[in-house]
């Protein structure tokens, strides 16, 4: 039998279109392409000045990638963090991320901190933030202190947003209510009481700010610490979207650093 190239290409349109059938009716999930926030300091757990112990970055908003698109809506910013007390553990889990952040397949980092580590996202003393920083369509900076620095206000626990870059805190651009009061970043925890990062050895799970123990969700425990009285946090920043089923999708990560929290500055 003679092969036209008529037959040939009725045959090619016949198998792209039963390849397009099975995708469809595998349910295969769509991911859309989000660009990642953009770091602006780094913070190094190892750093020796507690000053520079706070994360600051730029969400990615508006532009061809982060925005709604049809059925399918650009959600924000995500910031996830995880507690460890060993950072040999902290590191080796930094190196596996940012391996997969380089990845051909972009979400498999996000994946990874969100679902293989269980990194939480970060919580707020009031109000619901989710996602952490809610899409306005323009980009804008993000400065988070986790603990309390002294008892200057510049270097107070708090999360500030604006078109500023920040490198201690601003009551002009801290995040509040409607009433004026100024939100706190808090631990996702599972507790009913909304727990900060200033670690106090005296504290009960009642209080404010106990600390973590082995069952918290935001914690990676290690029967070996680094060392007695000092915990690490590491933390990242995901641009987050959803399409009409809610099936998310990610961006690459933005990697924010860690920062030590020592006991002994919240000793009563």
């Amino acid at each position: 039998m003679k092969i036209t190239g008529r037959f040939v290409t009725a045959i090619v349109s016949l198998i792209f279109s039963a390849g397009l059938f099975f995708l469809s009716s595998c349910g295969l999930e769509t991911y859309y392409y989000l660009d990642p926030p953009e770091t602006v300091h780094e913070a190094i757990y190892s750093s020796s000045d507690p000053l520079q112990f706070y994360f600051s970055f730029r969400t990615t908003e508006g532009g061809d990638n982060n925005v709604d698109q049809g059925t399918f809506q650009f959600l924000g910013t995500y910031i996830y963090y995880k507690i460890y007390n060993n950072y040999s553990d902290m590191v080796s889990r930094e190196s596996t991320i940012a391996t997969l952040n380089s990845s051909t397949n972009y979400t498999a980092a996000a994946e990874y901190v969100i679902t293989k580590y269980s990194y939480q996202p970060l919580g707020f003393s009031a109000g619901s933030y989710d996602p952490t920083i809610e899409s306005s369509g323009s980009s804008r900076y993000v400065y988070v202190r986790l603990s309390d620095y002294g008892d200057e206000e510049a270097y107070q626990s708090a999360i500030c947003v604006g078109d500023t870059s920040l490198t201690s805190y601003d009551s002009t651009y801290a995040v509040n209510l409607s009433d004026g009061t100024v939100v706190l970043p808090k631990r996702t925890d599972g507790a009913s009481v909304k727990h900060g990062f200033n670690f106090n050895a005296n504290d009960t799970s009642s209080d404010e700010n106990p600390l973590p123990v082995s069952g918290d969700p935001d914690l990676y425990l290690n029967s070996s610490a680094s060392s007695d009285g000092t915990w690490y946090v590491d933390m990242y920043a995901i641009s987050v979207g959803q399409d009409e089923t809610f099936s998310p999708s990610y961006s690459q990560v933005a990697f924010l650093g860690s920062v030590s929290i020592y006991e002994s500055d919240y000793t009563d």
